[in-house]
């Protein structure tokens, strides 16, 4: 078939499949778009032959090259669909924001029952009845101070030592004393409290630096574990607290228990 541009009149051979009356044409000389006209408006067939020979002739014909515009408007599902994703990504991250550093989302939080309510903060004398059922029958037994010369810090050191015996019906674990030193005045001039369970020979008190004292009678887990653990009723449980160069003016002390557990409260398996 036969078309002629009808700005340039260009004309060119059209295949007969590429044929469909209103398909949009371009020209590929002075790039007009044009609609392909029905069959029966087509150039007649007497004057075909000296208008494509006049178009090869001039050097502008381009034979089947005539571009065919597609009437189809481009799908805009997928762009629909990413915009769609995008909103999504969005609302999800501003949820998690709300959720993990505001508490804006703390009643949804509770209906889910994601949110663990505080701990109810005890009276004094709440905290004190609490700490009366964990030590109150446990008792101090052979207590004794007493003033050793330790070669690697060059001075005194001063030992307060004793026992823990369990009153109560029930195990205790985990029994932490505090000792204290006082002037003649009874003003508190310092204390320091650990876990029982350790003790140092004489010789030991002597000759170990300030470090190794208080790893083997602050953090020797294994002493610990064997004799502050369990401490059955009746049990016993060994003590040893050390002052580096005490002050001078110390002349008075006092030992008491500051703390227990419950077996059940530390075993690991619960």
């Amino acid at each position: 078939m036969t078309v002629t541009c009808p700005n340039c009149k260009t004309t060119y051979n059209l295949a007969d499949d590429k044929a469909r009356p209103g398909a949009k044409l371009r020209c590929t000389v002075c790039r007009q778009v044009f609609v392909l006209p029905d069959s029966s408006e087509s150039t007649p067939s007497g004057d075909i032959s000296g208008a494509a020979s006049s178009a090869r002739d001039s050097g502008t014909g381009q034979g089947t090259s005539l571009s065919i515009e597609s009437t189809a408007r481009p799908k805009k599902k997928s762009r629909k669909l990413s915009m769609v994703v995008m909103v999504l990504f969005v609302l999800l991250a501003a949820t998690g924001l709300l959720w993990q550093y505001t508490t804006l989302l703390d009643p949804l939080k509770n209906t889910l029952g994601l949110v663990k309510s505080a701990p109810k903060e005890l009276t004094e004398a709440e905290r004190a009845a609490r700490l009366a059922d964990l030590v109150g029958k446990l008792e101090l037994r052979d207590v004794r101070p007493y003033l050793v010369h330790n070669d690697k810090i060059d001075g005194n050191i001063s030992v307060i030592e004793g026992k823990i015996i369990n009153g109560f019906d029930q195990p205790r674990s985990f029994i932490r004393v505090e000792a204290s030193l006082y002037d003649d005045a009874g003003t508190l001039l310092i204390s320091k409290n650990q876990l029982a369970g350790s003790m140092v020979s004489l010789f030991q008190l002597q000759v170990l630096s300030e470090q190794e004292l208080e790893n083997a009678l602050g953090n020797n887990k294994l002493d610990i574990l064997a004799n502050n653990t369990n401490v059955p009723p009746g049990g016993t449980v060994p003590f040893m607290l050390v002052f580096y160069n005490p002050p001078e003016a110390a002349s008075d002390f006092s030992v008491r228990v500051v703390g227990a557990a419950l077996p059940e409260a530390v075993n690991p398996a619960r």
